[in-house]
């Protein structure tokens, strides 16, 4: 029996998926957590596609037209408040406005 994970043309047929950076703010915390998330797709027998935060939007929808589904990380950045007519409550971690726009493409 052929080893499949082995043949190129089962490689070819992995679905894209992409992966936005988790914070734009902190590259060190992205850096560090963004490897589980690119693991977990290839397990899974995907394909991952990083989206850097700091894309322009033309850049973001070209990336994802190639992609078969989005996977939406978690982050230590809130969602801005002020983005549902709410204020800022003390415990609410910094709002990362790059995450925030291409998430809102991504969706």
């Amino acid at each position: 029996m052929a080893d499949l994970a082995k043949n190129p043309e089962i490689e070819l047929m992995k679905p894209k998926i992409a992966i936005p950076e988790l914070c734009s703010y902190d590259l060190e915390y992205s850096n560090r957590a963004l490897p589980a998330y690119l693991r977990a797709v290839e397990a899974a027998g995907g394909e991952p596609v990083i989206i850097p935060l700091k894309s322009s939007p033309e850049e973001i929808a070209r990336s994802i037209t190639l992609c078969a589904a989005v996977l939406l990380p978690g982050s230590k950045a809130d969602v801005d408040p002020q983005k549902y007519n709410a204020e800022k409550h003390q415990e609410t971690a910094p709002a990362d406005p790059l995450r925030d726009s291409a998430y809102e493409l991504l969706l």
